[in-house]
């Protein structure tokens, strides 16, 4: 023993040998208990392997643990999938299309650092999380400071772009990280200094959706000045077929035949539609009023005229809202948008 000196060299020997004889007789022990056997390679040097259990009570736990952490998970992911920024973050965001890109920037190189996300380069390498973790600080800090050149309006309209155009994807889970970073710990103090995460609570400040505190009412109760409900849009829609409307209306009003299918389309006319509704998304199509409706078993977005704007992807029959609503914003992709709707 380490703390008494006692020689405990008995029951070590006791140990190995009671783990052979379970391995050796073929008892089966639990995955999760193996690793606790003292085991040994055999006379020939072999590794001696225990036999798994398939129903032992601590398989049956250890299996309704994770049935119900994964329960939890999927319940979680679900709720954060529904939970957006207020408005007025986008509101900044979608100023520019520039500060989109930008944002939308500062994620790609925050991700790419990190061993665990979707990247080719790292995945499967043997990375420490810390260094990990300094080396997306240090990357993202140098590309705010490039891209502001110190001035802080443009700093906190980038962070918020981050954060507008991460939430603009459907598949979000509330994993914002990008902008939520500490600063690097101090050696001595071991304290954080301030980061990324402190200038994104100004430039919330700076949106209007978030208020200093005031003062504690009672020792109890925590009063914000000037508080307000905020309004928050509804999770991100796919949109298709807006280019092949839009032609058609094109065609409409230059007399021109009116094509019936989108294969119909010359490329070039194609192209030339999905260039011009990719500017109008930034513009015209910004705060538009549509109406959805449910015609079959699709919904389809018109606009005030009763022309049709777009179709509502399959997949997202179900989570659009019926009735008017806005047109926020837009992401536009290759063959659809992604729409922020309130």
């Amino acid at each position: 023993s380490v703390k008494t000196g006692t020689d405990l060299q008995a029951i070590k020997e006791w140990c190995y040998k009671a783990s052979r004889l379970i391995v050796e007789t073929r008892k089966p022990v639990p995955v999760r208990l193996q690793d606790r056997l003292s085991l040994e390679n055999d006379t020939n040097g072999i590794p001696l392997v225990p036999e798994s259990s398939r129903d032992h009570w601590f398989d049956r736990l250890v299996s309704g643990i994770e049935d119900h952490v994964n329960y939890i998970q999927t319940e979680r992911d679900l709720i954060m999938s529904q939970t957006m920024p207020p408005i007025d973050v986008f509101n900044v965001a979608y100023q520019s299309p520039d500060t989109l890109a930008e944002g939308a920037r500062l994620n790609q190189i925050y991700t790419a650092c990190l061993p665990w996300a979707k990247n080719r380069k790292r995945r499967g390498q043997q990375v420490n999380i810390e260094d990990s973790l300094a080396q997306a600080r240090r990357e993202t800090t140098h590309y705010i400071k490039q891209i502001s050149q110190e001035d802080e309006r443009v700093e906190y309209a980038l962070l918020l772009a981050a954060v507008a155009h991460y939430y603009s994807n459907p598949e979000h889970i509330g994993r914002d990280e990008a902008v939520w970073q500490f600063g690097a710990k101090n050696p001595h103090t071991g304290t954080r200094e301030n980061g990324i995460a402190q200038q994104m609570i100004q430039a919330l400040r700076m949106a209007g959706v978030l208020n200093e505190l005031s003062r504690l009412e009672n020792g109890r109760v925590v009063r914000y000045p000037s508080a307000k409900t905020l309004l928050t849009p509804q999770s991100p829609i796919k949109i298709v077929g807006v280019w092949f409307n839009y032609w058609r209306y094109t065609c409409k009003d230059k007399g021109q035949p009116i094509p019936e299918r989108m294969q119909a389309v010359d490329k070039v006319d194609m192209d030339w539609a999905k260039e011009e509704v990719a500017k109008l998304a930034h513009t015209q199509f910004r705060n538009m009023t549509l109406e959805i409706r449910l015609e079959g078993e699709r919904a389809i977005a018109y606009t005030q005229h009763n022309n049709i704007f777009g179709y509502i992807a399959k997949e997202h029959t179900h989570d659009v809202i019926l009735g008017k609503t806005q047109l926020r914003f837009c992401l536009p992709k290759k063959d659809y948008f992604w729409a922020i709707l309130t």
